[in-house]
């Protein structure tokens, strides 16, 4: 009896772990046609408008593993650049981000939904020359 009630409580808290695993790996979403940086870009309905956004609270906030981003150009927002290489700063090695979603979210489809990271801030085309 002894034996079955540590296996049952070994595979409840397996299953606890992995389900607190699982809920600790958060999604963000971009959407620059319906979104707003006033939302939480806890899912395509509730997107943030600018990448800017999601990039920061993934620099701060670890639990966020990945950034699902709709197609569209993504400019870095207020910030004040002297170095477009610096627009949008990914400060973690453990996040992801994937492209290529129709505006509202949908199939993922690189090449018919393109997503820019534009380094142009404030002077649209000042950082076309290379």
């Amino acid at each position: 009896m002894a034996l079955k009630f540590t296996q049952f409580f070994t595979v409840a808290a397996t299953a606890i772990l992995l389900c607190n695993n699982a809920l600790a790996q958060v999604n963000k979403f971009v959407d620059s046609t319906s979104g707003s940086d006033a939302n939480t870009g806890n899912s395509w309905a509730a997107a943030y408008k600018t990448f800017d956004k999601a990039l920061d609270e993934a620099n701060a906030a670890t639990s966020i593993k990945t950034i699902s981003v709709a197609k569209g150009t993504y400019y870095p927002g207020d910030r004040l650049l002297t170095d477009r290489n610096t627009a949008f700063a990914i400060l973690r090695s453990d996040l992801k981000i994937y492209g290529g979603y129709p505006a509202g979210g949908g199939t993922r489809d690189i090449a018919g939904q393109p997503v820019v990271l534009s380094g142009d801030s404030g002077d649209i085309g000042k950082w076309h020359h290379y």
